[in-house]
C-alpha cells in the first residue's frame, strides 16, 4: 500500500528527520521512499505545494500523482499498519 508513497521532509529540522526516520525503522516505509525536500527530484516536487508543504510534511503517491499533508499523511501512514485507527481518526 504504501510502496509508491513518498514522505518529503524538511532536511533542516531534527524534529522532521527524527519523526520521518521512525516511519523507517517500524517497517511503515522502507529508506528510499524518504526524502528530504534538498535531494528531492523535480518529478517529485512538482506535485507538492511548497509553501504548504514548509508546515505540514507531504505524502507524495508517484502512481496516482496525488500528495497528502500533515495529520492526513500521518494518518494514511498509521492507518496501512494498524487499521483499527482507521474508525478512530
Amino acid at each position: 500500500m504504501l510502496q509508491s508513497k513518498v514522505i518529503i521532509f524538511d532536511d533542516s529540522c531534527p524534529m522532521c528527520k527524527l519523526y520521518t526516520w521512525w516511519f523507517v525503522a517500524w517497517g511503515f516505509l522502507k529508506a528510499e521512499n524518504r526524502i528530504g525536500f534538498a535531494s528531492a527530484p523535480p518529478e517529485v516536487t512538482a506535485h507538492v505545494d511548497l509553501d504548504r508543504g514548509r508546515h505540514e510534511i507531504p505524502l507524495f503517491d508517484r502512481s496516482s500523482k496525488q500528495t497528502i499533508y500533515g495529520l492526513d499523511a500521518l494518518t494514511f501512514i498509521l492507518g496501512s499498519r494498524w487499521t483499527w485507527l482507521n474508525p478512530v481518526l
